[in-house]
């Protein structure tokens, strides 16, 4: 990997990129399979995301972020 690549755990300053992440995975997969996107919906699944996070962040979640310049590249949040 280029040394022009940072990874590194993410912190729970970088629940709100995750979060954006999150939504946009399933803005994604709504749009794959042919449905409009519901903004309510989406909404709605950033904070339920940034409430779950927030609570379990580093006990029950962990994810890795990698960067590239000013371009995060990341992993969402798993469980353990």
């Amino acid at each position: 990997m280029s040394d022009d690549y940072l990874v590194r755990e993410a912190t729970e300053d970088d629940i709100p990129v995750l979060v954006r992440s999150r939504v946009r995975m399933f803005e994604d997969m709504a749009v794959h399979r042919g449905d409009p996107i519901d903004p309510e919906l989406m909404a709605w699944i950033g904070r339920e995301s940034t409430t779950v996070f927030q609570a379990g962040f580093g006990v029950d979640h962990f994810g890795w972020i990698a960067e590239h310049g000013d371009i995060v590249l990341l992993s969402d949040p798993v469980q353990k």
